[in-house]
């Protein structure tokens, strides 16, 4: 009993440090996110978010 205890308290203590700080990084992105682009697809429109702009013509 106390081997799987041990094992679902890992693996919940996993899941919310894995899940608590990806979600807050991607919130505070959205924040910052300005420019967009609406990609066509065979679903529909979907807008694509950047947190830079693009140079036109650059290289890399």
């Amino acid at each position: 009993m106390f081997t799987v205890t041990r094992c679902l308290f890992s693996f919940g203590l996993m899941t919310e440090e894995g899940g608590i700080p990806t979600l807050l990084y991607g919130l505070g992105s959205w924040l910052f996110a300005r420019v967009t682009e609406t990609v066509h697809t065979s679903y529909g429109p979907i807008t694509v978010y950047f947190l830079n702009k693009e140079d036109e013509g650059a290289m890399y």
